[in-house]
């Protein structure tokens, strides 16, 4: 299991799967940086119950591990939305279990012959696998299939954890006016491809960063990527810190050893994704050019 401040993903041992979540690694807490002396079933119990979004990935063999079982109740307990992966499974190996039917009978055999678990616990475990078998998610069964389906859920988990919106103001009056009236005339397209570069100018506090902050919690769901940052002019003489502050913002856990280097990553991504990128405080052309560079 790996858990982010706004998911937590049950991964099978598969090299290749690992290998697709690393766009994940910028928002990812791992086992590794749990404390020495934590309490195991603790700390992860406290990540499900701290995320927003559950990716539960369902393989042939997950119905062996009384851990990804009782991971999957806590999910299922927790109300949080789970987006199921049914890998080399159905959705009704895990809706028939209960009656004896489906991949995962077999496993379930075994741990009731073990008599560790009390009969009470193994009935939540199947009542949370048919539970999420009516869930929508993303079914793989043909060889080639992986990498495409899991960016696919990469994407997913990206978007639900970027778009955490950012405090406006307590009280925003004639704001919803003021926005809509920006909208209009940047007139985005929904679905457009071209690149737009809009600047918002006026004196210090007559609510330009408020206006462009509202602009990105509409917005930013609409967007593949998306990313604000803050106090640009501060960052003088630290514009690669910053560049690695945007790429981690924008799902990339690249390092940056030259601002050259960002500039040439955040081309790479800014022709393959649609992207949000809102810069806060702006006073030196270098700093756009340093930050988007198309």
């Amino acid at each position: 299991m790996e858990s982010t401040s706004g998911a937590t993903v049950c991964i099978p041992e598969n090299e290749g799967t690992r290998g697709a979540f690393q766009e994940i690694a910028p928002y990812a807490s791992t086992s590794e940086e749990l404390e020495y002396g934590d309490f195991l079933p603790t700390a992860i119990e406290a990540a499900i119950r701290g995320a927003n979004l559950h990716i539960a990935i369902f393989s042939e063999r997950y119905a062996e591990s009384p851990w990804c079982l009782e991971e999957l109740s806590l999910m299922v307990k927790s109300g949080v939305k789970i987006v199921p992966i049914f890998y080399y499974v159905e959705p009704s190996d895990l809706r028939y279990v209960a009656q004896g039917k489906g991949k995962y009978v077999a496993a379930f055999n075994k741990h009731e012959k073990k008599c560790r678990y009390k009969p009470e616990k193994l009935q939540e475990w199947k009542r949370a696998l048919s539970d999420v078998s009516f869930y929508i998610g993303q079914i793989i069964k043909n060889n080639g299939d992986e990498m495409r389906l899991f960016k696919n859920i990469v994407n997913i988990v990206l978007k639900e954890i970027q778009h955490v919106p950012l405090m406006v103001a307590k009280h925003p009056i004639g704001l919803n006016e003021a926005v809509e009236d920006f909208e209009n005339a940047l007139q985005l397209v929904p679905g457009d491809q071209s690149v737009q570069i809009v600047g918002i100018w006026g004196m210090g506090g007559s609510g330009k960063t408020t206006l462009a902050k509202e602009l990105y919690n509409r917005r930013s769901s609409s967007m593949e990527r998306s990313c604000f940052i803050f106090d640009i002019r501060e960052a003088k003489g630290a514009l690669q810190k910053k560049q690695s502050e945007l790429l981690k913002g924008l799902g990339v856990n690249e390092p940056v050893d030259n601002i050259e280097q960002g500039k040439a990553i955040l081309a790479r991504l800014l022709r393959s994704f649609r992207v949000l990128i809102v810069m806060d405080d702006v006073d030196h052309v270098d700093q756009l050019d340093a930050f988007l560079p198309v």
